[in-house]
Parts: structure tokens; sequence; C-alpha cells
């Protein structure tokens, strides 16, 4: 081939390079930058000027990512293709994820092919986040199963047990007994109907079918009414509520999902407290939310515990003082509803002394 010919196929392969829709760079045998195309150039946001003469390691990778991935000058002089993914740090600070692949020419020279894939390893990161969705939900899914099987075959045992006996006595059995029975009855089915009341809560919230309608209420009234149906559970144990809330305080919530909050907070204390024992409502305003405090004197929650007590719906259930059971998933739904309000919840505890559960919710619409 003469002069003139080998200039033409020169020139050819610059324009080849120079207009590649992927970034490309040559390096020599020593790893020193002798060309880098437009395409780069406008990846890293720098001229050629500044990169030619540059050695390959000091174009401005993310440090953690080189450290990663470092570059393997051994395999490419043992004339393998060295595939590699880097972060790279425009002139801006901004970062961009590239796919790097680089070999030996056989003149001794590198040529390494940039490609940003930073759109691709984000949508690789939520389709990561999309699948470890999906086995979280069908390990919700086998736990509700689980709870189904379990906490709903126990009372459902009961009512058919006792309404089969009264069946087959209920000529024979005198007023008392059959009250005694039908009371037991009723217990049941009240445990059976809160505990798919409960599953029903957390299902329409994780699915977002739960209506979300805010408005402004009295507090100390959402907390009043929980307290009256719940009261007849304290009298049993001689627990005293005091319900310390100022009656003329508003917030703007749901009333409905605020009543589920409290609702499962007043049984838990109820449930952990010992006989004679007091639980205590109190609220405080704070950086434009309304604190509400749920302080019983109850056995209190271990650190162990307190750790998963709102993340882990698998927790298992602790008994209460007076070997009451529950299915642990009340405080996940309380957590899940506070934060629909724009609100949070969070627990004190000393094991011995008791425990105060907090739950903020807005004083005005924001």
């Amino acid at each position: 081939m003469d002069g003139k010919s080998l200039s033409i196929e020169e020139e050819k392969l610059r324009n080849l390079i120079e207009l590649a829709t992927d970034g490309i760079l040559l390096g020599s045998n020593e790893g020193i930058v002798i060309e880098a195309n437009s395409t780069f150039c406008q990846m890293i946001g720098r001229p050629k000027e500044e990169l030619v003469g540059l050695f390959i390691a000091d174009i401005p990778f993310v440090k953690a990512s080189v450290e990663q991935t470092p570059f393997r000058f051994d395999l490419l002089r043992s004339g393998q293709l060295v595939v590699s993914e880097r972060e790279l740090i425009r002139s801006d600070g901004t970062t961009i994820t590239i796919e790097m692949r680089t070999k030996m020419m056989p003149d001794g020279t590198y040529q390494s092919i940039y490609r940003d894939i930073s759109e691709r390893k984000k949508y690789e990161s939520q389709l990561l986040d999309y699948a470890n969705q999906l086995s979280k939900l069908n390990e919700d899914k086998d736990h509700f199963i689980t709870i189904l099987a379990h906490d709903l075959v126990s009372p459902f045992n009961t009512i058919l047990g006792y309404l089969g006996v009264l069946n087959s006595n209920l000529d024979s059995y005198d007023r008392s007994t059959i009250k005694k029975q039908v009371e037991i009855v009723n217990e049941a089915s009240t445990k059976a109907f809160d505990l798919l009341q409960e599953i029903l809560t957390w299902s329409r919230s994780t699915s977002g079918t739960m209506s979300f309608e805010p408005d402004y209420f009295n507090l100390k009234d959402i907390c009043q009414k929980t307290i009256d149906i719940l009261e007849p559970i304290a009298g049993n144990k001689k627990i005293i509520i005091a319900n310390r809330i100022d009656k003329k305080l508003q917030v703007y919530t749901d009333a409905n999902m605020l009543r589920i909050i409290i609702r499962n907070l007043l049984t838990n204390a109820l449930k952990f407290t010992n006989l004679n024992g007091k639980v205590s409502f109190d609220a405080t305003e704070k950086d434009g939310q309304i604190i509400v405090s749920v302080k019983d004197t109850g056995k209190g929650i271990t650190e162990e515990i307190l750790a998963t007590l709102f993340k882990n719906m698998h927790n298992q259930p602790t008994q209460g003082t007076s070997r009451e059971i529950g299915n642990g998933l009340g405080l996940v739904i309380c957590k899940m509803l506070a934060e629909r309000q724009g609100g949070s919840i969070w627990v004190e505890s000393e094991v011995g002394v008791g425990s105060t559960f907090y739950v903020s919710v807005p004083i005005q619409e924001s």
C-alpha cells in the first residue's frame, strides 16, 4: 500500500473513531492517553486537550469504583479483552456509570470503548427494588396464611365447639350456664373479627386502596371514644386510663386512621400492664405537629424487641400480663398509617417500668 492510500485509510479510521456513538480513548503502551473522540469528551465534559497526555489511571474516576475493579494491564498484555464498570466524574461534579471495554492493539497501543450505562443501571436498580418488594409481599402473604391458619382456627374452634354444646343441651342448661357460654362465644367472635379487621386494614393500606380523608378533629374526643370502647378490658384488670389531652386541641388528620392507631396502642398498653396499673394519654405541640403519647406502667420492652418493633411483621407475638396473645400486626399497621398522614411513630421503654408510645399528626393542612 503506497503512502497516499495509507493516509486515506488512516483518515477513514480517524473519522470512524470520531463519529462513534460510544466514547473512545486510545492509549500508548505505557498507558498514556494519545487520542480521545468527541463523544468521550462530551461524556466527561472536558476538552480533548485536557485528556491527551494523562495517564489512564488519572482520568477522574470515582475512587471506590476503581478500587472495586482495578486496572488490569497484566490481562491486557496477555491479549485479553477487559470489561469493567466504573463511575466517571464529569467536569460539573456529577457522576455517570460507564462500561469500559479495553484491549491491546497489534501495535502495542490500547483502545478503550466507553458506554454510558447510567440509565441501564437505574432501571436495573428499579427492577431489583421491584423484585425485593415482590419477595416481601410473598413473605407477608405466607405470614397472613399462617395467621389465618393458626390465629383464626383457635377462636373458630371455640365458637363452633361451644355452639355445638349449646345446640345439644339448650333444653337442659339453666340460664346462667347459657349466659356464660354465650359470653365465651362472643369473646371468641370479637377476637376473630378484630384479627380480620387488622388484616383488611393492612391489605388496603399496602395496596393503596385505603381512602385518606383528612379534616380537623378534636383530638381528645377521638382518644376518648377509643377509651370508652376498651374501658371494659381496663376494668377487668383494674387499670386506670387517664385522658389528659387538652379538650380544645385540634388536629388535621384522617379520623379513622388515627382511631386505628390509638386503638392498637391502647390495646397493647392494657395487654402489657399489670392489675391496678395506669395508662395515660397526653399531647404536646412541636414543629407544626401534635405529639400524642400513650404511657403505661407495664412490663416494658427489651432492647432486642425494640430494634424491630415497627419493622418486622413477623415478630413473635408476646404474651400479655393476663396471658393475652396478639398477632404481631398492630404496630406495623400503626407505622404505615402514621406515615400515610405525614407523621411518625416511636417508643421509649424500660423493662419493669413501662413504655411510652408516641405518634405525631399534623396540626393543620400542609
